[in-house]
C-alpha cells in the first residue's frame, strides 16, 4: 500500500493560477503541524473562488473517484477542507456523503459525523481531504467512520507535500493524490516562478523538513510571533 499520483500538469497549473499553491520568499510559514516552510504553501480553500481552475481539479478528482468506484459505497470528507470538494463529487456520483469532524458537536444528536451515520454501517468509504501534510487529520477522521461500522478503502487528496512524516503515516493505507510538493516545485521552476537558489532550499526541505538551518541565513522573515 502506497501513494498513487494521478494528476496532470493541468492540475498543478490550475492550482498555481488560482493562487492556491506557491513558493515565495522572504517570509517563512509555520504549518499547523508545526513544520516550518520556506515560503511554500497550499491553500485549497481558495479553489471555489476560481471556478475555471476548480472545475479542472474537480474533473481530475472525479476521474480518480470513478476508477475506484467499485471499491466504495459512501464518500466521506475530512472537516473542514475536504467538505466542499467531496460534496460536489458525491452529488455527481450519486452516492451518500458524510462529514467526519475533528470535534464532537454539542447540539442535536451529537457525534463526530455530520450526515446520516446509518449509511456507514457495513459501508466501504472513499475519504476526501483537500490537503495533507502529515496524514494526521485523515487518520483522525477514520476513527469515527470505523466506529460507525465503515471501512475506509481509499483516501483521495488534492495535494500533499509528501514529507517524511506523511510517507510514514500512510503505511497500511491506499492513498491517492493529484499532486505532490515535488510536482508543484517542478512546475513552478519550469514556469520561472522559483529561482535556482530557492529551488535548492525547497528540495532539501521536502526531504528534511526538520532541518530549519535555511531560516537562519538572514534572508527570511519569521512567522508571526516568532524570531530567528
Amino acid at each position: 500500500m502506497s501513494l498513487h499520483i494521478h494528476g496532470s500538469k493541468l492540475v498543478v497549473d490550475s492550482l498555481i493560477d488560482g493562487n492556491v499553491v506557491g513558493i515565495k520568499r522572504p517570509k517563512a510559514i509555520r504549518f499547523d503541524s508545526k513544520i516550518l516552510s520556506p515560503g511554500a504553501y497550499i491553500d485549497n480553500r481558495k479553489l471555489p473562488s476560481h471556478p475555471r481552475e476548480w472545475d479542472q481539479v474537480l474533473t481530475e478528482l472525479g476521474a480518480v473517484a470513478k476508477k475506484l468506484r467499485h471499491d466504495y459505497t459512501v464518500v466521506a470528507s475530512v472537516a473542514t477542507g475536504g467538505i466542499v470538494h467531496a460534496g460536489v463529487l458525491a452529488w455527481k456520483l450519486k452516492v451518500p456523503h458524510v462529514i467526519a469532524k475533528k470535534e464532537e458537536k454539542g447540539h442535536g444528536l451529537g457525534g463526530f459525523i455530520d450526515g446520516d451515520p446509518a449509511v456507514l454501517a457495513g459501508a466501504n468509504v472513499l475519504l476526501i481531504e483537500d490537503m495533507s501534510s502529515t496524514f494526521g487529520s485523515c487518520l483522525k477522521a477514520m476513527g469515527p467512520l470505523e466506529e460507525a461500522g465503515a471501512l475506509v478503502t481509499h483516501t483521495l487528496l488534492i495535494s500533499t507535500w509528501n514529507l517524511p512524516d506523511f510517507r510514514q503515516n500512510i503505511r497500511g493505507h491506499e492513498v491517492h493524490a493529484l499532486c505532490t510538493g515535488e510536482t508543484i516545485l517542478n512546475q513552478m521552476v519550469e514556469r520561472g516562478l522559483v529561482d535556482g537558489e530557492h529551488e535548492d532550499v525547497v528540495r532539501h526541505w521536502l526531504e528534511y523538513p526538520e532541518d530549519e538551518s535555511w531560516a537562519h541565513d538572514g534572508n527570511w522573515l519569521p512567522p508571526k510571533g516568532e524570531t530567528f
